[in-house]
């Protein structure tokens, strides 16, 4: 009878461990689907960010070369180097 009450204690403790072990995993991986939701969304919203700073630029641009060809003169046909800069 006091193999049988030892043998039940261990069986008990191994499966607790065991329960233990898969509610720490459940908890890991929780915690990691909680980190890479988090990450989603920030990169989500600096995408989108930049897609509007995109647009942006290119709205910028498009006025600066109407002011160019409005001011008389071909923007492909300027020198745009920087001052200082070699020529090409």
């Amino acid at each position: 009878m006091g193999v049988l009450a030892v043998l039940a204690t261990l069986i008990t403790a191994l499966l607790a461990l065991l329960g233990t072990r898969r509610t720490a995993d459940v908890q890991r991986e929780a915690n990691f689907d909680k980190r890479v939701d988090e990450r989603l969304q920030y990169l989500e919203q600096r995408v989108q960010f930049l897609e509007q700073e995109l647009t942006r630029y290119q709205d910028v641009y498009a006025r600066l070369r109407l002011g160019v060809f409005a001011a008389g003169l071909d923007p492909d046909q300027l020198d745009w180097r920087s001052p200082g800069e070699p020529q090409r």
